[in-house]
């Protein structure tokens, strides 16, 4: 193994194929944020900060481990703001405006749409489309059309698009009407569509599945955020809440990623006055993702996996998800510092075959904190 390589494997549950890896600091520096995975799971952009709050970018993939980014022409590195499904492709921003890049192409522009600079940005899992906001409005990106206006939802003046599938013919985000925020989908045929909410607005899209099928936020629901599941057969539904007491005015749960084929969800919500990952599938509903790696046999000591705390914010450096359903990264603390993570969970089929044997492992873990 390289002497690059500088993430620790904490634990293994090898019979299960369930892992769980702390992306460890840059030399010197003292505490890592994640920022980005690629769909299919195998690489990882953050940042490493030192103790003066001083950051470098880093790239991490399993074969290679964590190292600084790559010096590359035009320095797309320092300012990526997302990867495609394989990693080979990232859009950003740096001072001289937005940019789409790749080996092959190189640096290329994103003009904003006039009068507006652009904000957001997101890539296609293919590399081939971007999406985000320029001033006011949601647009479109693709090397044949340019920079195109993705309308807005009636009476909606403040559009912002925040996901797109894999072949770039799916938008989902959020536009602001006269009776609150509203998530939506887009496609070229139908336009923008609003998915309502659960109960009354607002709503948020934050996720659309690769094959474009699914799309998943968070909405208010009586007193509290509810994530959310949307497709055209069943419409928007409510995944619920962790097990801990519902708190009106305090219990939340937001919906921030999907598997590639919609069946897998990962988010953040409050469990009482705690807070963790999540993900959810049909079969067996919401399940705290620290809770369930530790009934697969992983030592999550001195951890906790998403706690709201002073340095996050719940709609940054989020959780998110490979297409396959299988890896998920995002932010903890370990032992008071903050730390960025990768985990690996078992195949679905394989998890449940087990998963009388554990659940009294997971009623155990679930009293830890």
């Amino acid at each position: 193994m390289s002497a690059a390589v500088l993430f620790v494997l904490l634990a293994s549950g090898s019979a299960l194929g369930a892992s769980f890896v702390r992306l460890n600091p840059l030399p010197g520096d003292s505490y890592t944020v994640a920022d980005i995975m690629s769909g299919d799971g195998s690489t990882v952009l953050g940042r490493s900060f030192s103790a003066s709050g001083a950051s470098r970018q880093f790239i991490w993939d399993r074969v290679n481990g964590m190292r600084l980014t790559p010096e590359l022409p035009g320095d797309p590195w320092g300012g990526a703001r997302d990867l495609s499904g394989d990693g080979s492709t990232l859009v950003g921003r740096d001072t001289n405006g937005a940019y789409i890049w790749d080996a092959v192409d190189g640096r290329r522009v994103i003009d904003p749409l006039p009068g507006g600079s652009i904000g957001g940005l997101f890539v296609s899992g293919d590399g081939s489309t971007a999406v985000g906001r320029s001033g006011s409005s949601a647009f479109i990106w693709d090397a044949e059309n340019g920079t195109r206006n993705l309308g807005n939802l009636p009476g909606g003046y403040n559009p912002a698009a925040l996901a797109v599938s894999a072949d770039g013919s799916v938008v989902a985000g959020r536009d602001v009407t006269q009776a609150g925020e509203e998530a939506f989908v887009w496609t070229a045929e139908s336009g923008m569509q609003g998915l309502g909410a659960l109960g009354d607005l607002p709503s948020a899209a934050f996720a659309v599945s690769a094959d474009g099928s699914t799309v998943v936020g968070g909405s208010g629901s009586l007193l509290a955020d509810e994530a959310f599941i949307w497709d055209e057969t069943n419409g928007m539904r409510g995944l619920g809440y962790l097990p801990g007491g519902f708190l009106p005015g305090y219990t939340i749960s937001l919906a921030f990623d999907v598997s590639g084929d919609g069946s897998v969800v990962v988010g953040w919500a409050n469990s009482g006055y705690t807070s963790d990952v999540f993900f959810w599938d049909e079969a067996n509903g919401m399940r705290e993702l620290d809770v369930y790696l530790a009934a697969q046999g992983i030592d999550l000591t001195g951890w906790e996996m998403w706690l709201k705390h002073p340095s996050h914010s719940a709609f940054g450096d989020v959780p998110q998800i490979s297409d396959d359903g299988l890896t998920i990264f995002g932010d903890g603390i370990y032992n008071g510092e903050r730390a960025a993570w990768v985990a690996v969970i078992p195949e679905p089929s394989t998890a449940l075959l087990t998963g009388g044997g554990l659940a009294a492992l997971s009623l155990c873990a679930s009293r830890r904190r």
